[in-house]
């Protein structure tokens, strides 16, 4: 963490970061800054009208979203935004405002309105069961949604439905056999490794196939 590390970091470097994000024109070089400001904490809130700009005018504004979700002043201005934002930009801008929104207000409707949404279309869903967790057990009303896709034929669909399962209801009783099948040396089976080892299972014990996995400590 650059704030952490570098004593007065934020002062020096926060400055000419968001005279850049204020100027950048492109996509992907205002993602780029908006990750880096990220790393300076609750000090990125100095940022707050420049990621605001992002959000209104669409340039990168999935990014400025979730940060100003995590490191904002929740003034009325930025609250519409938000709201607005997760009514009617694109899928992936509509599930991180949503979340900013919970994030800044407590209040869960709204992002209960927009994922139910997005749950129930024929998009793929497992990137929005990712977006979910902030939401933690508050999203529980989502249920109906998720527990279907635990026997859905993308496998990193149903990685992600378990783990939102157990977020949702707080035990691991459904979750654990979806985890546990998709052990194995690919991505979404390390996934599943560490997910094992969050729930408190041991990896040899639950799945067999970890004999031959690499162990959860080094991946």
């Amino acid at each position: 963490m650059a704030a952490a590390s570098i004593p007065k970091a934020a002062d020096r470097l926060l400055p000419p970061l968001t005279a850049q994000l204020a100027s950048s024109k492109d996509e992907f070089t205002s993602a780029t800054l908006i990750d880096a400001l990220e790393s300076f904490g609750p000090a990125a809130a100095q940022a707050q009208p420049e990621l605001l700009d992002c959000l209104r005018t669409g340039r990168a504004a999935r990014a400025a979203a979730r940060l100003l979700g995590l490191h904002s002043v929740p003034t009325p201005p930025l609250i519409a935004l938000l709201h607005e934002a997760a009514r009617d930009g694109d899928d992936t801008t509509r599930a991180a405002a949503a979340v900013a929104h919970y994030r800044l207000t407590g209040e869960i409707a709204l992002p209960l309105d927009v994922f139910r949404d997005l749950l129930s279309s024929d998009r793929p869903v497992h990137w929005l069961l990712n977006t979910t967790e902030p939401l933690g057990a508050a999203a529980a009303p989502l249920f109906p949604l998720v527990d279907p896709l635990l026997s859905a034929p993308y496998e990193w669909t149903r990685m992600t439905a378990a783990e939102a399962h157990h977020r949702l209801t707080g035990s691991p009783d459904r979750a654990l056999p979806v985890i546990t099948e998709l052990v194995g040396p690919t991505p979404v089976g390390l996934r599943a490794l560490r997910a094992l080892t969050a729930l408190g299972e041991s990896p040899r014990r639950s799945a067999p196939s970890c004999a031959a996995s690499p162990s959860p400590r080094s991946v």
